[in-house]
């Protein structure tokens, strides 16, 4: 599914991986500013070294990546040994639409456009179910949903339903990579940012 998204090659998609653990060393800091751990689950991980980043910026962190991609999952665990955070880093296989796996109850759910391709393949309802259902199944009571999405008005009508509390930031942001081909290319694009709690 995230190879349409995201092809092996890019690695990253959206947002740099520095610029998102940035994102959320500021999250972090305004939310759990003592906490000795926090455990943060991204879904959707694919091909990014995001876990292993956040793990190296910080031992308070502790990712746990998941996907529903063999192949991505593979990849991560690789990437994880040649890391040497085999003990530091979990990896699941996770469906958002079939949550089936039993997980410890996390700080923050890490959605990196995984919400964006459900939406754009299996419909915005779908989309709104899996975010509620892991939002329920997987967050710890005082957790965040932390999405980061191309789609700003299908993810706002997602996140502005009854019974959760939302905070939106609209980014104009620019990336600098390479093409496929080697040539230097620049991309700006919008993207917004949403951070949001169940209502007690």
């Amino acid at each position: 599914l995230m190879q349409h998204w995201c092809p092996k090659e890019v690695e990253d998609w959206l947002i740099s991986t520095d610029d998102t653990c940035a994102l959320v060393d500021s999250v972090i800091a305004a939310t759990w500013p003592t906490a000795k751990h926090v455990r943060i689950l991204i879904v959707g991980v694919g091909y990014t070294k995001l876990a292993v980043a956040l793990r190296t910026k910080s031992q308070r962190y502790v990712p746990i990546v998941s996907d529903v991609d063999a192949d991505a999952l593979r990849y991560q665990k690789l990437l994880i040994k040649s890391s040497g955070l085999q003990e530091d880093i979990k990896v699941v296989a996770l469906d958002l639409l079939d949550i089936s796996v039993t997980l410890d109850p996390v700080d923050i759910i890490l959605d990196k456009s995984t919400l964006d391709a459900l939406i754009r393949l299996q419909g915005p309802q779908l989309a709104k179910k899996a975010a509620k259902q892991a939002m329920r199944r997987l967050l710890a009571p005082d957790g965040l949903y932390l999405n980061l999405t191309m789609f700003i008005p299908e993810s706002k009508r997602i996140f502005s339903s009854d019974r959760q509390r939302c905070l939106m930031c609209e980014l104009e942001y620019t990336q600098h990579r390479k093409s496929r081909s080697g040539r230097p290319t620049v991309k700006t694009q919008w993207a917004a940012v949403y951070i949001v709690a169940s209502s007690p």
